[in-house]
């Protein structure tokens, strides 16, 4: 179930403009290190999106998996600019903070959210002390059943396998 088909819970805030679904922040198709995606949440930090995951219908869910990283419209702010996304269920941290910088490519994350009743994915400005264009993507933000790894909190992939891995998202309907 994707992340951006959901309500996100009342006291959620993005540091500029609106929290967005299926889109950039400044309301553009989600684009990270050249590669475009069509469902996901489009923030800013400092930002806080929560979710209630019994509200989520289909679940219990197992997994919380993405593809995170700065936004490539911002890529004109500078090369040393980072953000920091942090991913906690039941307000514990399970995930991150993952820094991401200028033109990095999508990092996707698995994390284990069996049992587990809240989801928190929070952006903050990254150590270089400018928030201008903090722009940040949960692309293809989903819970998903089944698939936990043990112990695995997270995975890089390789730039080839992510592609392969964003043309099938993309091209999905719906877990």
């Amino acid at each position: 179930a994707y992340l951006s088909d959901n309500t996100y819970n009342s006291g959620s805030y993005t540091g500029f403009n609106s929290i967005m679904l299926d889109k950039s922040v400044d309301n553009l198709t989600q684009t990270i290190g050249g590669v475009q995606y069509n469902k996901g949440v489009g923030t800013h930090a400092n930002s806080e999106i929560s979710y209630n995951l019994n509200n989520i219908p289909g679940g219990p869910w197992t997994n919380f998996v993405a593809t995170i990283g700065r936004d490539d419209e911002v890529d004109g702010c500078g090369t040393n600019l980072n953000i920091e996304f942090s991913v906690y269920a039941d307000n514990v941290l399970i995930g991150g903070p993952y820094v991401k910088g200028v033109s990095d490519a999508g990092q996707q994350i698995n994390l284990n959210i069996a049992g587990k009743s809240t989801l928190k994915l929070v952006v903050n400005q990254g150590s270089d002390g400018n928030i201008t264009c903090d722009h940040a993507d949960w692309a293809m933000a989903r819970v998903t059943k089944g698939g936990a790894r043990s112990g695995a909190e997270h995975e890089e992939t390789s730039k080839k396998e992510l592609d392969k891995q964003v043309f099938a998202e993309n091209n999905e309907t719906d877990e």
